[in-house]
């Protein structure tokens, strides 16, 4: 059963498809009873019937087959945090060094709205590494103002 959920976290990981505990732990009750067997015995590693899913089973599970979860949406999921601690720095240098005016410094931001409920994390092994690409189940909005004005906004999908 293990193999196949394995397998299936697999799968999703290469459709670019995150995954949340509570799926796995749901498709792993399902694997389980597929695999059982017709007279209720079970010819994998669990023989008590009463397998749950439960959320000790899976953290062990995730520790023998070497998943982590990371995060896919948000600043987070994206952002170089060794160079935005260096940037504020750089920054006043760089107006400093061109003599820019305060009004030709512009701060542009993006958010987003997901139409599609997803998980903003997924489970994948710990020796690949994979960016899950939803831009096509989002709306951004971007926004650029300088000081305290609303300068431009666009709107993307």
């Amino acid at each position: 059963m293990e193999v196949a959920l394995s397998l299936w976290i697999e799968d999703r990981n290469q459709k670019r498809m995150p995954l949340s505990g509570p799926m796995v732990r749901e498709k792993a009750k399902r694997l389980y009873a597929h695999f059982k067997e017709p007279d209720g015995s079970f010819s994998g590693e669990c023989t008590d019937g009463g397998f749950q899913a439960s959320e000790g089973w899976f953290n062990k599970f995730k520790v023998r087959q070497s998943l982590h979860n990371i995060k896919i949406i948000g600043e987070a999921a994206s952002a170089d945090t060794a160079a935005a601690g260096r940037y504020p720095e750089e920054f006043v240098n760089l107006v400093a060094d061109g003599e820019y005016k305060p009004e030709q410094v512009f701060n542009a931001d993006e958010t987003a709205l997901f139409w599609k409920r997803m998980p903003n994390k997924t489970f994948i092994s710990k020796a690949k590494s994979l960016l899950l690409d939803l831009r096509q189940q989002r709306i951004e909005l971007h926004c650029c103002y300088v000081l305290m004005h609303l300068e431009i906004v666009s709107l993307s999908h």
